[in-house]
């Protein structure tokens, strides 16, 4: 079954009309079906400079006015938002692709995460729950940090935190919940030298993009020496398409962490 296919199970419209019954959105059958009112909000004006009721108005295949849906949006209309959200919510999580590469994975990690979050803003009322880092946009922004298990296809939302929490100040909390033989994929705004400590201790595995604000170092020769490694010269003198360092160190003084290996791939000019 493709992602398509997957999709459109998921929004069955008999499970979305049987929430609204539940919440007692619906309590007898009018102009407005619960399952097009639910998908004119969510997708119907995905196009839409604004989100208005005149646009949503129109999105139903019989249009009707405006006012038939403002009177729709009522109490238990929030809990029927909230179940059906639920509701797809617990369908993606228990969805398990079928790939050749979980195969394979397996056979050499016993989970394979891949870290990351996603932010956006909300009404600026919330900002003394969700403070934006500033700029431009809301005062109130949303950080949602998200894991997904490759091997299983699982999806785990991890916590939902105000927008101005810095990736750098969750990754060791998310490197603690590696245990051995697990593997995490991240951003290199995940950096923390913390981070890897605690996953080098826990005899798990980190990848990450380098970060070239962080001096890298080969380690000690005979003499006991320390070197630097100049990367970008080193990359710019060969001819190779891809070099690799087995053991290096990251970073300086209490800082240091290591050895790590550092790959480096030569891109197409496309």
């Amino acid at each position: 079954m493709n992602f398509i296919d997957t999709f459109i199970k998921w929004f069955a419209p008999d499970s979305f009309r049987r929430l609204a019954r539940q919440t007692l959105w619906l309590k007898r059958q009018g102009k407005i079906d619960a399952f097009d009112f639910l998908l004119s909000l969510v997708f119907g004006q995905a196009s839409a400079l604004r989100m208005t009721l005149d646009a949503q108005a129109r999105t139903f295949v019989d249009p009707v006015s405006r006012q038939a849906v403002h009177e729709r949006y009522t109490p238990p209309a929030v809990a029927f938002f909230k179940a059906s959200f639920e509701h797809v919510l617990a369908e993606a999580l228990h969805h398990k692709p079928d790939s050749p590469m979980a195969a394979v994975l397996r056979q050499h990690f016993s989970a394979v995460y891949l870290l990351d979050s996603t932010s956006f803003d909300v009404t600026a009322s919330l900002k003394s729950l969700f403070p934006s880092c500033g700029g431009d946009g809301s005062a109130a922004n949303v950080k949602l940090l998200l894991r997904y298990e490759f091997i299983q296809g699982q999806l785990e939302p991890c916590h939902l935190l105000p927008g101005k929490k810095s990736d750098p100040g969750l990754a060791a909390l998310m490197a603690g919940r590696l245990p051995a033989g697990q593997l995490q994929l991240q951003d290199k705004g995940f950096y923390d030298c913390q981070a890897w400590k605690a996953v080098q201790a826990a005899g798990a595995y980190l990848v990450m993009p380098w970060t070239r604000s962080v001096t890298v170092w080969l380690p000690p020769d005979a003499e006991g020496a320390e070197r630097p490694l100049p990367v970008a010269t080193a990359l710019a003198a060969t001819t190779q398409n891809q070099m690799s360092w087995p053991q290096v160190l990251l970073g300086k003084d209490h800082r240091r962490i290591g050895p790590a290996r550092l790959a480096a791939f030569r891109l197409s000019e496309n």
